[in-house]
């Protein structure tokens, strides 16, 4: 019921209306905030300091989706992998990818399209870069980010949680 008030609520075509995805501003981080606890069960202090370090760093973008305010967010990198999980499975090709760090989307905004939006905004990125993928770990939202053309490469714990690393290769 939840999920068909949403949807007839903003609606397949809104999507278009709440605007695209663009590079975040340190004026969103208050809007970004609110998705964070809402979208990710994060804290406001964990939201605060992480969006504050990926404002304008060269390595790391940070993508927010809306018009008058952020609905979503997806975070990227693009720098050496530090994690020794992550490079004994990927290896060395770990160093030609960009790294999806995170991503959340307002509940009142999903399954109406955002997600993908800000997932293609940074697959752009991306490639900008000269990155041949992107790679990721996540404990949820695997079909979501197969449906997006990732493939999972390893079931591993990471970090004290059971996570699928997941790799999508560009073209």
């Amino acid at each position: 019921l939840f999920m068909t008030k949403a949807f007839s609520r903003i609606g397949a075509k809104t999507t278009a209306k709440l605007g695209r995805a663009r590079v975040a501003r340190s004026a969103d981080i208050p809007h970004l905030s609110g998705v964070a606890i809402r979208g990710d069960a994060r804290t406001h202090e964990w939201a605060q300091d992480r969006f504050s370090r990926f404002i304008r760093k060269k390595d790391r973008e940070l993508f927010v989706f809306g018009f008058r305010k952020p609905v979503a967010y997806l975070g990227i990198l693009d720098r050496e992998v530090e994690d020794t999980t992550v490079q004994r499975i990927l290896g060395d090709k770990v160093n030609h990818l960009a790294h999806l760090s995170w991503i959340a989307v307002d509940p009142a905004y999903r399954k109406v399209g955002v997600a993908r939006k800000v997932v293609a905004e940074a697959t752009k990125w991306a490639k900008e870069r000269g990155r041949k993928g992107i790679w990721l770990d996540t404990s949820s939202m695997r079909s979501f980010w197969e449906k997006m053309g990732f493939v999972s490469v390893a079931q591993e714990v990471i970090h004290g949680k059971e996570r699928n690393l997941m790799l999508r290769k560009f073209k």
